[in-house]
């Protein structure tokens, strides 16, 4: 794979001449499960070394016994290649797990449940397969580019335009925002402006929640978030994820660092935090003493159940409990002085 740039073209040319992918959305995702698949069998070679290692994946449908041609032409392409493709979606979507199933198993479930297979022609399809069968994964300078893959594709979409409203319209756009610090510095906070106001503007605290509420689905979890997600201590089963949000600096820095810049933010942070107590009926006493103990540095105390690498990990004062079906992450703010009706 010395020619990365090559073989990205090569990849999307053979895409674009197939009827069911449409767009470069659909091109990343077709390439993403393939390269999976490849990547994950060389690993299992590694794993294979090991006492008593046994594939998760049915035999068949791991890359060496499906993919791999030891002779040009003898391997599944056409209407064949696709019935095949087609079943090994449909079982790795629904593959059943042991309890107590290791991540490293409990990945291949999770890679397929959102995956899609779009190529419509099997001839392509096979000629897609060889392609990323060639890629040498022996080799570090190899394995190393596959990341390049798809940050040449993304480069390749902010530099187009989209028709309005499309799956590359919106990658495009988060990639061009992403990679514009010049602009997000320019436009600070300008852009949320039209909620911080109405947040500024609420007089009662079932407007708050309200406006909460509206937020949640565009990925916004003040006060707390919760999701369904893997349990962090047995892979073959999800279970509610509940965690603090709102209250807490993102990054450890904000907690440590002396320099002006920062401090400036962590005493804006206090302050954010005794009004945010006061609108929601506490005392202020009870937001300064909050604020206090949430600006200090990060401090994380595990129950005996806990995982060894919670997602808590810069949240200060943060005690994890766990509990059938359920994980839960709470903040040890202590909000003694109960809200008003």
């Amino acid at each position: 794979m010395g020619n990365l740039g090559g073989l990205v073209k090569k990849l999307r040319d053979i895409m674009r001449s197939d009827p069911g992918i449409n767009g470069d959305a659909q091109r990343i995702e077709q390439i993403v499960w393939m390269l999976f698949l490849k990547v994950y069998d060389a690993k299992e070679e590694d794993w294979e070394m090991e006492d008593a290692y046994a594939s998760v994946l049915p035999e068949k449908y791991r890359w060496r016994n499906w993919a791999h041609e030891e002779k040009a032409g003898d391997g599944l392409t056409g209407d064949d290649l696709l019935d095949f493709v087609g079943k090994l979606f449909k079982e790795l979507k629904e593959l059943a797990l042991a309890e107590g199933t290791t991540i490293r198993e409990s990945i291949v479930k999770s890679v397929f449940e959102d995956a899609n297979q779009y190529m419509k022609d099997g001839v392509l399809l096979r000629q897609m397969v060889n392609v990323i069968d060639a890629i040498d994964l022996g080799s570090y300078e190899n394995i190393h580019a596959l990341g390049d893959i798809y940050e040449s594709i993304l480069k390749e979409l902010q530099s187009k335009t989209y028709a309005e409203g499309t799956v590359e319209q919106k990658l495009s756009d988060l990639y061009k925002l992403a990679m514009d610090s010049a602009r997000r510095e320019q436009d600070g906070l300008e852009p949320v402006m039209p909620v911080i106001r109405r947040l500024e503007a609420a007089k009662k605290k079932k407007q708050l929640f309200d406006l909460q509420l509206e937020m949640m689905p565009y990925g916004e979890t003040e006060f707390f978030g919760i999701y369904l997600g893997a349990d962090d201590k047995n892979a073959s089963q999800n279970i509610v994820n509940i965690g603090q949000s709102g209250l807490t600096l993102g990054l450890k820095d904000y907690y440590l660092e002396t320099d002006s810049a920062t401090t400036k933010i962590r005493e804006g942070y206090k302050q954010h935090i005794v009004r945010m107590f006061r609108l929601f009926g506490f005392k202020e006493k009870a937001g300064f003493s909050a604020a206090a103990e949430a600006a200090t540095a990060p401090s994380v105390n595990f129950s005996s159940s806990a995982p060894t690498a919670p997602s808590g990990e810069y949240m200060p004062g943060t005690a994890r409990q766990e509990g059938p079906g359920v994980s839960q992450s709470a903040s040890s703010l202590r909000m003694t002085e109960p809200p008003d009706a």
